[in-house]
């Protein structure tokens, strides 16, 4: 259950933010989760609950930057229902 609670904050909030401070906010969650003793995987990774490692490969085929917030970002903009706002690796 607290694997579905973190990725579905972690999709729909941490777009607009830096790597490191979505890596910051991810902790402070599961700190959260662990207070209120929600169960979760200590091992929790984005691209492991909602990416496809067939995706992220074509993805990468496809010309896709191989760091973590490219491929975080790409997975936000797969799963996500509405427009996705991002950071800009590149920029």
């Amino acid at each position: 259950m607290g694997n579905m609670m973190l990725a579905a904050g972690y999709q729909s909030y941490v777009g607009v933010f830096t790597f490191d401070y979505r890596k910051d906010l991810l902790k402070k969650w599961m700190n959260l989760c662990r207070e209120k003793k929600i169960p979760f995987d200590p091992k929790f990774d984005i691209e492991t609950i909602l990416g496809s490692p067939v995706k992220i490969r074509d993805w990468k085929i496809k010309g896709l930057p191989a760091d973590s917030l490219s491929i975080e970002n790409g997975i936000i903009c797969m799963s996500a229902e509405r427009w996705p706002l991002l950071i800009d690796p590149q920029g």
